[in-house]
């Protein structure tokens, strides 16, 4: 597979797995200091094992533990299993990722389906499992991106992102990458962006098919 990314990817004995975190709620010290110690904690989690129920329930025990619900951090959490052709994900109150399909260009939402990880006590969050397949192409980002705005206060959306995924879908995925970056950066260029850019591209490569 190839991998084009601002986020911190880690290879798994039968696939990879890799997650993106957007910024607490709320600014300041704090704030860092908790996204800092997620970004910690989800490393060290992954490293134990690629279970992503088990990691997303720990992390929130953790969060809730130290901030009552008054912090929180929107997470996905995703694994690919390159053997089965299959991506296992939570998105915790994350935007949408999507996802495109090399088949039919058609682009699908990878939506939350559980509040941000650390407001409550227990996190009631469903495991997704999707089949993937040679072409697809996998998109992450953060606010940034699609909140990005213009002089007229335009913000530049998910519709003008996954025109980009479509249009660009053939390249490989740093291109792919490159492309979101130049034309939100050209959308916003008289305001500049209001909040943090990251992007993750995944571009799915399996070679042969299974036996």
């Amino acid at each position: 597979m190839t991998f084009s990314m601002m986020w911190n990817l880690q290879r798994k004995c039968s696939g990879c797995s890799f997650r993106a975190a957007n910024p607490p709620f709320g600014k300041g010290v704090s704030a860092a200091l908790l996204m800092s110690a997620t970004a910690a904690a989800l490393q060290f989690q992954s490293n134990q094992g690629p279970d992503v129920q088990q990691t997303i329930a720990r992390l929130n025990s953790g969060i809730h533990a130290v901030s009552d619900g008054e912090h929180y951090v929107t997470v996905v959490l995703a694994e690919i299993d390159t053997s089965a052709r299959s991506l296992r994900y939570m998105n915790c109150g994350h935007n949408p990722a999507l996802l495109l399909r090399g088949k039919t260009g058609q682009v699908e939402t990878l939506d939350s389906s559980c509040p941000p990880v650390g407001m409550f006590e227990q996190e009631l969050c469903e495991l997704t499992r999707l089949e993937i397949d040679t072409g697809d192409v996998l998109v992450f980002y953060t606010d940034g991106v699609t909140e990005a705005a213009n002089r007229l206060e335009e913000e530049f959306g998910l519709q003008r992102l996954t025109s980009i995924v479509q249009e660009t879908s053939s390249l490989s995925a740093e291109e792919i990458m490159r492309a979101i970056s130049l034309q939100t950066s050209e959308f916003c260029q008289d305001n500049g962006f209001s909040d943090d850019v990251t992007i993750l591209v995944v571009k799915c490569e399996f070679g042969k098919s299974p036996e």
